[in-house]
């Protein structure tokens, strides 16, 4: 049986110290998507990134890899302000202070020898495709939070290292005039699938729903619809053609707490992933990128392009929508449905009460 239970309350998601708060207790004590393996796979490869506000460095020291704040210590200056590229050294370019790779200072103008400083290591989990970085030491292991869902992902066939290395990558970006735990929540359930995507919903079988929490990750998943009666074509006929042709059939859409998703879609193999990331003004930009593997045509790739486009048009809407009407001072909260049969928010309680856990507040999953 369905039982309602109320969401965050409504404050938790206006701007202001929202952000900041967000900022401190979540973004800061997780782990943050910061590339991908491949732009880092030679000795000196690097990549500058952002997590939580704060800058940060990964490079490639002699096959493994390093991550530091991207400041140098001698006056706070960034040390490097391209987005990637390839390093012998890591020299300040304010006062030429030369860091290795392994962040010890090597040389400093007028001062010999130099100071025996180092860069501020922060921590880096890789797994492949994927690079992440935490800035708390009190971060849970990242095979200990997220590994038990990759190997679910491996299990099913889908290789997304040797997807990644030789797929054609299209990126979209976009913002959305909301906050980004609206954001993540509305593609934490497909209750409202029926109603509001109606291409979506023609073309997965949502009688066949699942929904799956564990304490620090979830997955959705539904088969791809049968084509009968116009219904399920909405997807694309090259995608459903390839889905029949030893491609995939079923739709899954993994979440790692708190902004990342890994997602599975009908049609030759690929995969795509969806990082949401809070601005300081309270809206969020989402990078989408989907990963279409060699046996993808360019037929196939328009209509997931042209699919994925009315369902990102929709859903920032419908987002836009929801931070308005609480940002109206309506309602103190809003509710979830739980349980009961088809979709239901079960996976939006479950990020609910991982936000109030990281808060300190109760209402967490064991």
């Amino acid at each position: 049986m369905a039982e309602l239970v109320p969401t965050l309350p409504a404050w938790r998601y206006r701007a202001g110290a929202r952000a900041e708060q967000d900022r401190d207790t979540i973004f800061s004590r997780s782990w943050q998507l910061v590339a991908l393996s491949t732009e880092l796979g030679a000795p000196g490869r690097f990549v500058r990134a952002e997590v939580a506000g704060r800058g940060v460095l990964v490079v490639n020291h002699d096959g493994e890899l390093r991550a530091y704040h991207n400041v140098c210590p001698h006056r706070g200056a960034e040390l490097v302000t391209t987005e990637r590229g390839t390093a012998r050294s890591l020299r300040c370019p304010y006062h030429a202070w030369t860091y290795g790779l392994d962040g010890r200072l090597r040389a400093a103008p007028g001062v010999t020898p130099p100071p025996a400083l180092e860069l501020s290591n922060l921590r880096v989990a890789v797994r492949k495709p994927f690079v992440f970085v935490s800035l708390s030491a009190d971060t849970p292991p990242f095979e200990e939070m997220f590994g038990a869902m990759f190997d679910s992902i491996a299990d099913l066939g889908v290789d997304l290292p040797a997807l990644a290395s030789a797929a054609t990558v299209e990126t979209i970006t976009f913002p959305i005039r909301a906050d980004w735990k609206i954001v993540v929540e509305n593609s934490l359930e497909c209750y409202h699938c029926a109603v509001a995507h109606p291409g979506l919903a023609s073309s997965l079988d949502l009688r066949a729903y699942r929904q799956q929490t564990s304490t620090w990750w979830s997955v959705q998943r539904s088969p791809m619809r049968g084509e009968a009666g116009g219904r399920g074509t909405d997807i694309g006929p090259h995608a459903r053609t390839a889905a029949g042709q030893d491609g995939y059939v079923e739709a899954r859409f993994h979440f790692l707490f708190p902004n990342l998703f890994v997602s599975i879609w009908p049609g030759s193999a690929g995969f795509s992933c969806t990082q949401v990331l809070p601005l300081p003004d309270g809206t969020t930009r989402t990078v989408y990128r989907r990963f279409h593997g060699p046996a993808s045509t360019e037929s196939e790739r328009t209509d997931n392009r042209e699919f994925i486009q009315r369902v990102i048009d929709e859903d920032v809407a419908l987002c836009e929508s929801v931070q308005r009407g609480l940002d109206s001072g309506a309602i103190p909260h809003g509710w979830l449905r739980v349980g009961g049969s088809g979709a239901d928010e079960s996976c939006i309680a479950h990020f609910e009460g991982l936000v109030r856990r990281l808060a300190g507040e109760s209402g967490g999953p064991g």
